[in-house]
């Protein structure tokens, strides 16, 4: 999985909250994501805008099938959500695998 330009964040094994998993930048944007349930099971999170899982601003929803993908390497048309104050993860349940991809203009 790759987008030009962009930095890959990979979680393997999430089972509970990731907290600050992409550090604040000013001008941070999520410009796409990948996942895969990981246990054949469903599993489910948010990814959010914020320090912490269960406070920060919702993005975007995330529900797995057993043993489903899902991918938008191409989030509002390649450029991107602004989320300055970085990128958590709001576990609710099951266990994934999920790779957050962001950039950074002036990183």
């Amino acid at each position: 999985m790759s987008r030009p330009g962009a930095t890959p964040t990979p979680l393997e094994g999430q089972t509970a909250d990731s907290n600050a998993t992409v550090a604040a930048h000013g001008d941070l944007r999520l410009v796409g994501f990948a996942a895969k349930e990981e246990v054949g099971a469903a599993a489910s999170f948010e990814i959010v805008h914020g320090a912490t899982g269960d406070a920060g601003a919702f993005v975007i929803p995330v529900t797995l099938l057993a043993n489903e993908t899902t991918r938008d390497l191409n989030i509002c048309g390649g450029e991107g959500i602004l989320v300055p104050s970085g990128l958590s993860i709001n576990f609710i349940s099951g266990q994934y695998a999920v790779t957050l991809l962001t950039k950074a203009e002036s990183a």
